[in-house]
């Protein structure tokens, strides 16, 4: 969907009236949308919906560069406009021609950059960010299989980022129940690695044959669920 909230293709099918508009699939899983002779006014929010269950949304903020030019000795102001729940903290940073790949953070968090007495030392690119602090989880297995002795003790870990995290579990094959750390068998530990980042660690004690098989690594928040399957043998 545009973000008029208009369907732009069900499948890859465009199902709107916009020529410029195409779905293109280089590869089997990719769904690219290909916008050509990009105009202002199709800034904004996207939304890509697959029907899983749960569904699962992926939203991609399209924002249109613009070219600014001013006088030497004036002063300029830069609009950022950026919306969601809850209100994200906008920040300013500048891109040098000399040094692309460095950005330097620019004045207060704001919607407005105000750039008084305007010289040619200041051109370059100007870009906003907007954060939230909101991220939906992204579990990535450390190993997808995992190779053991009967009798030993094995640890599955997983890495998780997420904001905020709501649930973070480990469960086997197609149980749906969590595996608890009440089973002395099982001993789970949740580190926090970073601002949204955490590592979920499965440690199984004294590793049976009925203990081999799938495990699933899993996190979920109120933008989604995300989960990785691990196979112990």
């Amino acid at each position: 969907m545009n973000p008029k909230k208009i369907l732009i293709s069900k499948g890859d099918r465009r199902t709107m009236d916009d020529s410029r508009l195409s779905i293109e699939r280089p590869s089997v899983p990719d769904w690219n949308l290909h916008i050509r002779k990009v105009r202002y006014d199709d800034r904004g929010m996207y939304t890509c919906v697959l029907n899983t269950r749960p569904v699962k949304i992926k939203r991609i903020y399209l924002t249109i560069a613009g070219l600014k030019v001013a006088r030497e000795g004036t002063t300029v102001q830069l609009h950022c406009n950026a919306t969601g729940v809850p209100q994200p903290k906008i920040r300013w940073f500048r891109k040098t021609k000399y040094k692309r790949e460095h950005k330097e953070p620019l004045g207060t968090p704001g919607e407005i950059l105000i750039i008084h007495n305007i010289s040619r030392y200041c051109d370059g690119i100007y870009e906003c960010v907007a954060d939230n602090g909101i991220v939906p989880p992204e579990v990535e297995l450390l190993s997808k299989k995992m190779g053991q002795y009967v009798t030993k003790e094995t640890i599955l870990g997983c890495n998780i980022s997420a904001s905020p995290l709501a649930t973070a579990i480990w469960r086997r094959g197609k149980q749906r129940q969590p595996i608890s750390n009440k089973s002395y068998k099982y001993r789970i530990d949740l580190y926090e690695d970073g601002p949204h980042t955490h590592s979920l660690n499965l440690r199984i004690m004294d590793i049976q044959d009925e203990d081999f098989g799938e495990y699933f690594c899993e996190a979920t928040n109120n933008l989604g669920i995300d989960s990785e399957r691990m196979v112990l043998y």
